[in-house]
């Protein structure tokens, strides 16, 4: 019989002996750390935002988790941090207050948008053949994800395997936001995607940050977020897969129900199986709490010669919609004029006037028998269809 993963999971308001409760709980930070080796810790430092919002890691919680690693006398710690395409990482770091506050500590704080990449074969890929990482996070000996806990519009949640995707550069997040945009691989793809560069490098440890969470979807809010939730929980362990099965459990998601998580352990980077996780510290079901998830249900589409038509089908294209529409200003509304945005199966089209540019949205909208301009995906990420909406492409 297999030994099960171990995953700590602790309650506690105060970050800096919940994390090293959670350590310890684990077998403490010897057993991921051997004295002399370089320590990458990955926060999620990708848009600017006031840690009492749940959307970016709190800062005190990397304190916390550095003054831990420096227990098992590591040679170099480096707090690294690409942020989203499109957000200028120094001006994150800068806006998150972060020059200086690490060093103080004995770590620090790198900027990979900076550093050269390393390409690599994916060679259990399903979308991804080869991947691009940044050479710092590649030649370190440990990786530590530490991610914010938070739903997400596109991925049900955003945990440590998805907070990877900072650690290569922006070419290479494009590309895995537009795996389908132009040729259907699987659906899913962003989530088969962040599985696939799970299998090249995974995380070593991962520590969730659920002091302060973040749940739903409100438009404007940085990095696609939504409301902050006082959580006060910290999950740890040294299975990817497992802490982000058991961090998406607590957040009410059933073992199986978040795709990239289930991939990631299809491709043998962890167990997702609560039966298969020995979890240690609190119950699980007494800490649960159903996120409120991340939806467009409720947004109102109110642009100027634009409409929204919305068929069968998940919710990725309505979603992919928003926010590419939800991103541009006036100038760029106009652009594109008299226009119908259509995505799903089965809809009704009587009636749209012919002097009305007509974008379809999603692979499932080649079964509606019309002619308009396909933007391609499952889903097609934001930016994408913001770009051919525009005539960028």
């Amino acid at each position: 019989m297999n030994e099960k993963s171990i995953v700590s999971v602790v309650k506690g308001a105060d970050v800096g002996s919940s994390v090293r409760k959670a350590v310890e709980l684990i077998g403490g930070i010897r057993k991921v750390i051997e004295p002399g080796q370089t320590v990458l810790i990955k926060p999620n430092f990708a848009v600017v935002a006031p840690p009492e919002t749940g959307i970016v890691t709190d800062p005190a919680t990397i304190d916390a988790v550095i003054e831990v690693c420096q227990e098992a006398d590591p040679a170099k710690i480096i707090v690294g941090e690409s942020g989203i395409v499109g957000f200028d990482t120094a001006e994150v770091f800068r806006g998150l207050g972060l020059e200086n506050r690490f060093e103080r500590l004995g770590a620090e704080l790198v900027n990979l948008d900076r550093d050269k990449a390393v390409k690599v074969d994916v060679p259990n890929g399903t979308v991804l053949k080869t991947a691009k990482i940044f050479k710092t996070v590649y030649e370190s000996d440990v990786v530590i994800s530490v991610p914010s806990m938070k739903t997400h519009i596109l991925t049900a949640v955003t945990l440590g395997l998805k907070n990877m995707k900072g650690t290569i550069p922006d070419s290479m997040k494009k590309r895995m936001h537009r795996i389908g945009a132009k040729r259907k691989v699987r659906d899913f793809e962003l989530d088969h995607a962040i599985a696939d560069l799970n299998t090249v490098i995974p995380p070593t440890f991962t520590i969730i940050d659920g002091i302060i969470a973040n749940e739903g979807y409100k438009p404007g809010t940085p990095g696609i977020g939504g409301t902050p939730v006082q959580f006060n929980t910290i999950v740890a362990g040294q299975d990817p897969v497992a802490v982000d099965a058991v961090g998406a459990y607590l957040m009410g998601f059933d073992s199986g129900e978040v795709r990239h998580i289930a991939y990631a352990a299809e491709r043998g980077v962890g167990v997702c199986d609560l039966n298969r996780i020995d979890v240690r510290g609190e119950d699980l079901d007494r800490v649960r709490r159903v996120f409120l998830r991340p939806s467009l249900d409720g947004v109102v589409f109110d642009f100027k010669n634009i409409s929204f038509l919305a068929g069968e089908g998940c919710s990725g294209c309505r979603e992919s919609c928003y926010i590419a529409l939800s991103g541009m200003d006036e100038s760029q509304l106009e652009k594109m004029g008299k226009s119908v945005v259509v995505v799903g199966t089965d809809v009704n089209l009587a009636g749209i006037d012919e002097d009305s540019r007509l974008f379809l949205v999603g692979n499932c909208t080649i079964s509606n028998d019309v002619n308009g301009e396909h933007i391609e995906g499952c889903p097609p990420p934001g930016i994408h269809v913001r770009k051919c909406l525009l005539g960028q492409y």
